[in-house]
């Protein structure tokens, strides 16, 4: 009987050890580090939740901050970062990793249209990590310290999608799609940039559309690259087909800063804060987009988020893993100067396979400029040649082809 008993009290003892002190095996604590090492957040995501949630180190906070907004969950990392901030007692010993977390608190914040915090965020950047910096990041944070700081004025955006939608989109002679939106009584169409975070327009189109112009003036660059003396304002009510947001900030240009070399004036681009607001969306190969009023229930994720880029889990014949980011706003697909492709600049008949979907891309030109990013290049709209649709689910984290 007392050597049950005192079988069953070391049993507790280990159970609770096991409980309060729970441990990571060296195999998955290398596996994340090196997924994190080389930008693989597929399999950190894939892997994070494998790991036992009472474990804690500086390094697997870092890890679970990354993993979870990767793939939009934003909540669950803004909690992980919490922790972190909780339990790190020499916050000293931890610069690098205190550096990176508040660069993914960033993008956590702008998601959540906390643009406040989003300066608050980007002074601590500055005050603390600038030897991490470049000066041209360091010039950039500056500009956007301003423009967070005049979006910040505003009310958070909202999208009340009452029916489906279904638009056709314009594609200009470089291959750049464009939607109508209304605003009041006026309808225009507007580019569609996924890889800018907010909306743009030019000064004349803000006054046709009426928007309310917020007070204040800062330094930014224009979705065409041109530096200018900008501004924001406000739509309080914005169409898209049957889909209606309200609150939506745009950065207001000068009109000049809106052209560019050998093309039609810019009057406006629609940002990837709208998007991820309609949650999801078609793109057909007759160039229509398709918007839903609910979003589909994915059955698997296989895209993640670098930033406002959206990056896919595709494969090549052969399965092997080959990531790309999409871009509708990029007419034909290109792959980055990687060492793979270093001995040609066109590839012809490229296989490739998103959710068990295999097609074939004629001609993809390699840019010989370095990798960008975690991607092995980008997908254009010329995937639409080789397929039915696209269709984007930012709220299940899925895109399929059809």
């Amino acid at each position: 009987m007392k050597q049950t008993l005192f079988l069953l009290l070391v049993a507790t003892i280990l159970t609770g050890c096991s409980y309060f002190n729970p441990t990571i095996t060296p195999q998955m604590a290398q596996k994340l580090r090196a997924a994190y090492a080389v930008g693989d957040y597929f399999t950190l995501a894939a892997n994070i939740d494998s790991v036992n949630a009472r474990f804690y180190s500086p390094e697997m906070q870092l890890h679970r901050v990354t993993a979870y907004n990767f793939i939009d969950k934003i909540a669950a990392s803004e909690a992980a970062l919490s922790d972190y901030y909780t339990k790190a007692l020499d916050k000293k010993s931890n610069d690098t990793i205190g550096y990176a977390l508040l660069h993914v608190h960033l993008d956590n914040v702008l998601k959540l249209q906390r643009y406040a915090d989003a300066v608050t965020c980007v002074q601590s950047l500055l005050e603390k990590y600038t030897p991490f910096m470049t000066k041209q990041e360091i010039n950039n944070f500056a500009l956007l310290q301003a423009e967070y700081n005049a979006v910040s004025k505003v009310v958070p955006m909202v999208c009340d999608k009452q029916a489906d939608s279904e638009l056709q989109l314009s594609i200009d002679k470089f291959g750049f799609p464009k939607v109508q939106v209304r605003v009041r009584k006026y309808a225009d169409e507007l580019y569609i940039n996924i890889q800018s975070p907010f909306c743009t327009v030019a000064e004349s189109s803000a006054g046709r559309f009426e928007l309310r112009q917020l007070e204040g003036t800062f330094d930014a660059v224009s979705p065409l690259f041109n530096p200018a003396i900008a501004g924001v304002a406000v739509a309080d009510e914005l169409r898209i087909g049957n889909a209606v947001f309200r609150n939506v900030p745009f950065i207001v240009f000068p009109d000049k800063a809106m052209w560019a070399q050998d093309s039609m004036p810019v009057r406006g681009t629609l940002g990837f804060n709208i998007l991820r607001q309609l949650e999801q969306f078609t793109l057909t190969a007759d160039n229509k987009i398709l918007i839903p009023q609910y979003a589909d229930v994915a059955s698997a994720s296989n895209i993640g988020l670098d930033g406002t880029k959206i990056l896919v889990a595709s494969q090549t014949r052969n399965n092997a893993p080959f990531p790309m980011y999409w871009n509708m706003g990029a007419s034909k697909t290109t792959f980055y100067s990687i060492a793979e492709q270093a001995d040609t600049a066109i590839y012809n008949a490229f296989q490739f396979n998103i959710g068990n979907k295999p097609f074939n891309i004629d001609s993809i030109c390699v840019d010989k400029s370095e990798r960008a990013g975690r991607g092995m290049g980008v997908f254009g709209r010329d995937v639409l040649k080789h397929t039915k649709a696209i269709r984007v689910n930012l709220k299940g984290m899925r895109l399929s082809v059809e």
